[in-house]
Formats: C-alpha cells, sequence, structure tokens
C-alpha cells in the first residue's frame, strides 16, 4: 500500500484492523502499529540512533486530556483521522479522572478501534534515571542525548512513515505547558515530521508555528 494512501486511514471503517489490541496493559509500539497493519500494510522498520530524519510519512498530533470527557477525546481522535494513540505520560494513572487510567484507556481505545502503546518510561516529563535529573528536575539536554529518548523517536519517526496517524497522549491540555511540545515535538521536528498540536479549544496549530509564538524558547525556560 503507497503511503500516501495511509493519509485516508480512517479508524471508524477500520475496526476490524484493531479488533485483537490489547484491552489491558500496554504493548510496544512496533506491535501496535504491526497490528493496525497486519492486513495488508509493510511491516515497519525500526532504526536506531542518532535521529534519522525523514520527509516522508503522516504527520503526527499532539493531543492533552485535560478536563476533557473520553468521549470528547475521542471525537478529536476521529476528526483528524488518527489510528493509534501514543501516550507519554510518566505515570499512566489518574486520581480524578479514572477513564484516563491506563488499562481503562486502552479498553476504551480498542472498543472504539484505536490502537494504544504506552511510552511514558522513555519520553515521560518525569524520568527515572536519576542520572537524567538536576536538583531533581529533568535535564532536558540530557535527555535528548539519552540513547533510550533517541531510539523511541526513530520509532515514531519510523511508525509515521509506515503506519496509520498517531497522536501523543499526555494529562496537560495546553501543549505550550506539557514536555510533548518543548522537548517530544522538537525531536520528532528534527527527524523530519510535521507536528500538529490539537489546542486547548479543539483547533490545531503546527509546531513550527508554536515554536515561532513562543520566539523559539527552550521548554524549560518557559514552562511554568
Amino acid at each position: 500500500m503507497a503511503i500516501g494512501q495511509w493519509a485516508l486511514w480512517n479508524p471508524i471503517r477500520s475496526t476490524a484492523m484493531l479488533k485483537d489490541a490489547p484491552v489491558t496493559g500496554s504493548i510496544s509500539l512496533t506491535q501496535t502499529i504491526r497490528r493496525a497493519l497486519r492486513r495488508g500494510g509493510p511491516s515497519m522498520s525500526i532504526n536506531k540512533p542518532p535521529i534519522r530524519s525523514s520527509m516522508e510519512g503522516n504527520p503526527i498530533y499532539t493531543i492533552g486530556y485535560g478536563s476533557r470527557s473520553f468521549d470528547v477525546l475521542c471525537a478529536l481522535l476521529f476528526r483528524y483521522g488518527i489510528g493509534v494513540v501514543v501516550d507519554v505520560r510518566s505515570e499512566p494513572w489518574s486520581k480524578h479522572h479514572p477513564e484516563y487510567r491506563k488499562r481503562e484507556l486502552a479498553t476504551a481505545l480498542s472498543v472504539a478501534g484505536i490502537g494504544f502503546s504506552h511510552m511514558g518510561r522513555e519520553l515521560g516529563g518525569r524520568p527515572r534515571d536519576p542520572s537524567l535529573l538536576r536538583d531533581g528536575r529533568p535535564d532536558w539536554e540530557l535527555v535528548r542525548r539519552s540513547a533510550p529518548f533517541r531510539l523511541s523517536i526513530n520509532r515514531l519517526c519510523a511508525a509515521a512513515r509506515e503506519g496509520p496517524i498517531m497522536a501523543l497522549l499526555c494529562a496537560e491540555l495546553d501543549p505550550e505547558r506539557c514536555h510533548r511540545s518543548g522537548v517530544l515535538s522538537d525531536a520528532l521536528t528534527k527527524g523530519g515530521l510535521e507536528v500538529i498540536h490539537i489546542l486547548p479549544g479543539d483547533e490545531t496549530m503546527a509546531h513550527r508555528d508554536l515554536r515561532r509564538r513562543r520566539g523559539g524558547q527552550q521548554l524549560e525556560l518557559w514552562m511554568g
């Protein structure tokens, strides 16, 4: 199947392709994409560090659930043709919104015909590796240079070339206050992807425009 055809991939019509997606826990991004492609798409290749540029493939979206209900979130995923959600929360758990706990979220997305993969260990905003922390806070320059981070960015770039449209999910509603903008999106853009943020008002903004709006500042300099 040609890469361009995946841009028209509609998750509503493709539920059967994802019917064997897990409803408990999480699986790797590779497994998630391969299951989505099993009935007609190419197998996915995984690059290794350093980050390699690719100007082909689908855009990748980012979205935060914030105060959105799951129904509203799912409607947005459908609107933008998103077939796989990549959870980038370090702790995929919510006290006030149990529908966004990892197990419950994976189950609900599977019912909606949307794939799910948790990558918060590698791409979360609270690294577990103490060598990546300074005074208890992430040192983003060290994070960017770490092998797990770079390998995971390459996986996302490879998946965007060959799979359905993906969205990075985090809890923070506003991308300008979330690491998915200042850290992940910068790295994905460097890898050649077009990154599009779904904003609090449900409209979208390209990451390059968001960078211009924040004056090119790094996340750690402007995040409150």
